[in-house]
């Protein structure tokens, strides 16, 4: 799966390579702060830590209010699971591969606002596990949760090709539990993402 997004980031970039005199794309890089709903399932209760990140953004404007982009963001959190008496804490390195549609509408002088909506998938990758407060294997391994993405923003030109990109962000996905039986939940987790981006215009 990864080497065919990889393949279809190839072919926008060389897309959008051969439009880059038109002023229809751009790329940008950020930082996020992510906050994940806790959730609850088959006697578990599970809470993800906030957690800062990183996010960068190919967008290829194909019409003057829409465009398209592809996402990678990349968070490290904790996932931790309560199932009396035992909590069960996993170290998670959380991958995204997101595109989506963008709906640019209403730009006023240096500001131009957005919606988006699409979708992708989150990479659960397990760091150190533990049982209570000791260190201690329970077998989980990475997982792959695919994810509908919505949000919006506002991008600020600040100097010729250069501006600032402002947006939330909304992942709905299934909730990981690393092929581990024991921390299976069911149900729908949801991680909001505020970021803020440097933007260059070419």
């Amino acid at each position: 799966m990864l080497k065919q997004l990889g393949i279809a980031v190839a072919v926008l970039c060389l897309t959008a390579a051969g439009l880059c005199q038109e002023n229809h794309f751009d790329v940008s890089l950020g930082g996020t702060y992510a906050f994940s709903k806790q959730s609850s399932g088959n006697g578990i209760d599970l809470k993800p830590t906030a957690a800062s990140g990183f996010l960068a953004t190919v967008r290829l404007r194909f019409r003057p209010s829409s465009s398209f982009q592809f996402n990678y963001g990349r968070t490290k959190d904790r996932q931790v699971y309560t199932a009396a008496p035992f909590t069960y804490s996993v170290q998670s390195t959380i991958a995204e591969f997101t595109g989506e549609y963008i709906y640019n509408f209403a730009p006023h002088g240096k500001f131009e606002p957005f919606l988006m909506g699409g979708a992708g998938v989150l990479v659960f990758t397990p760091g150190e596990t533990f049982v209570n407060t000791s260190l201690s294997g329970f077998g989980a391994v990475r997982q792959y949760r695919p994810a509908v993405l919505y949000g919006g923003g506002v991008d600020y030109a600040v100097y010729k090709r250069i501006g600032i990109r402002v947006q939330y962000r909304g992942l709905v996905f299934s909730n990981p539990d690393f092929n581990v039986h024991s921390l299976f939940i069911g149900g729908k987790g949801h991680m909001a993402e505020p970021a803020v981006g440097v933007v260059y215009k070419f």
